[in-house]
């Protein structure tokens, strides 16, 4: 049964099919078989819709409701970047740095063997060998001529060298990680025969407490499905892949057991770049589908309509989208992406954002400063996504170098420090899908649905695309369902 049958079908029975509609049954195995079950059994007259089929799948589904459909949406949600508005000057970055060493002081002082922490100006008042423990920003990172680390801490008070002995192995490899505008804590002696350093016992990172129940969501037979780097537009994205996930979503496809995991999913979060957007890079043009930003928009939310209705959905922004492009980022701008701000199962929010999601709380970042961190820290990997996400943990950092590839925005605190631990953080940016678990918080990367770029390829980066990480609520566990191939 081609297109045009399948509209002379539905015109016998004085009904009319929407365009995606036709799109949507003319794809499915059996269309013939298809039109005359739903045919059977609708009983509206005038336009049929992607509800109406909707409504007709979840029907058929063992002649009942999909367990998701059997709870309410509670969905909380904090955006960082709306407590504090920007301030685009010194002042504003002088807040900015101090609100950082002041949420990692407060961190530190949580700690029981860190409560005795005094400022700079105090230490550099210590009697020679006394032992002191200091917090602040790294601002220099240098090697003395005898091979040992040098790191200079900074607090409002006052800067101070402190010497991280090469002899001292352990303390050796946990330095290599300290990038500049880390937030640390130095346990050390003073030693002041040239004028006050410390030599280092101890280094300490924010990082994040440890607790082994974090990340279930109170026993609910629920689940989140993350995805990221969708990219439509490009010539890359993967359309068949995405319209498979969205067909798993509605029932369609999968086994048995694939089917009733669809069935769980309640929440679909997004960590940017659903677009590819328009005037990235040089020469992005040539590698778009669909040059048009409004366009695209338009196009990505007539496929998240196709997502069943008691599905929330939660779209943060990456790099490619059209908004800031300095962290945090406000959500997408509504002007260009109206339709995606009428779907009522659609919330849009910043990059990054703190949702909760029957319990379950989710941080939610693009990703764009592992590029940094990547190529800063020895043994990170763009196809080991989840050991930088790891690193950003430690330091309970989203940004942790200032004036690198991120640009950031000055404001009256530090909306970027990770300040509320999560049971879930998630990413997206670098295209490769990875999952990990630290401190009970589950670590995941999403992927993405579009192929190998030209750019990529040039790079030697191999993306691992079309693959989705779904979270179960209930039981804290993760499983990626594979859509390409």
């Amino acid at each position: 049964m081609d297109r045009t049958e399948i509209v002379c079908r539905f015109l016998e029975r004085d009904l009319c099919v929407h365009p995606t509609v036709l799109h949507e049954i003319a794809s499915r195995e059996d269309p013939d078989e298809f039109v005359e079950r739903f045919l059977s059994s609708v009983k509206k007259k005038g336009i049929i819709t992607l509800q109406d089929l909707q409504s007709f799948d979840v029907e058929v589904r063992r002649g009942g409701r999909r367990a998701a459909e059997e709870y309410e949406s509670e969905v909380e949600i904090r955006d960082p970047g709306e407590a504090s508005p920007a301030k685009g000057s010194l002042e504003g970055f002088v807040q900015y740095f101090n609100s950082r060493y002041e949420k990692g002081l407060r961190v530190f002082r949580e700690r029981s063997h860190l409560k005795g922490t005094i400022t700079v100006s105090r230490a550099l008042e210590a009697a020679q060998g006394s032992e002191v423990k200091v917090v602040g920003l790294v601002t220099e990172i240098r090697k003395s001529k005898k091979g040992n680390t040098i790191l200079v801490i900074e607090d409002p008070t006052g800067t101070v060298p402190a010497v991280i002995p090469s002899s001292e192995s352990r303390l050796a490899d946990l330095s290599k990680s300290i990038v500049h505008d880390d937030v640390v804590c130095v346990d050390g002696v003073i030693y002041s025969n040239k004028g006050n350093i410390i030599i280092a016992n101890e280094l300490f990172l924010p990082d994040v407490p440890i607790e082994k129940d974090r990340g279930k969501g109170g026993g609910v037979p629920l689940s989140i499905a993350l995805v990221s780097d969708i990219h439509l537009g490009s010539y890359e994205f993967m359309e068949r892949e995405f319209m498979r996930f969205i067909k798993w979503l509605r029932g369609e496809v999968g086994s048995e057991k694939q089917k009733r995991l669809a069935e769980s999913v309640k929440y679909l979060v997004v960590a940017g770049d659903v677009v590819d957007g328009v005037g990235i890079y040089p020469g992005q043009l040539n590698d778009l589908q669909i040059k048009d930003i409004y366009e695209q928009y338009s196009r990505v939310a007539e496929l998240l309509e196709m997502v069943p209705d008691y599905i929330d959905i939660i779209i943060s922004p990456g790099n490619h989208d059209a908004t800031s492009q300095a962290e945090p980022q406000p959500a997408i701008f509504r002007d260009f992406a109206e339709r995606l701000y009428e779907n009522p199962s659609i919330r849009m929010v910043g990059n990054p954002c703190y949702v909760k999601l029957h319990g379950t709380s989710v941080l939610v970042y693009h990703g764009r400063s592992m590029d940094d961190i990547i190529s800063t820290v020895p043994g990170m990997s763009y196809s080991r996504p989840e050991t930088a996400m790891l690193e950003l943990l430690k330091k309970r950092q989203l940004v942790p170098i200032f004036g690198e590839k991120v640009p950031v925005s000055p404001r009256g605190m530090d909306c970027l420090f990770i300040d509320e631990v999560p049971d879930i953080f998630h990413t997206g940016h670098v295209h490769t899908t990875g999952a990990s678990s630290y401190r009970g918080i589950n670590i995941i990367n999403s992927g993405a649905f579009q192929s190998q770029t030209e750019y990529q390829r040039k790079l030697n980066l191999h993306p691992d695309p079309g693959k989705v990480p779904i979270f179960n609520m209930e039981t804290g566990k993760t499983v990626i369902m594979k859509f390409a191939g």
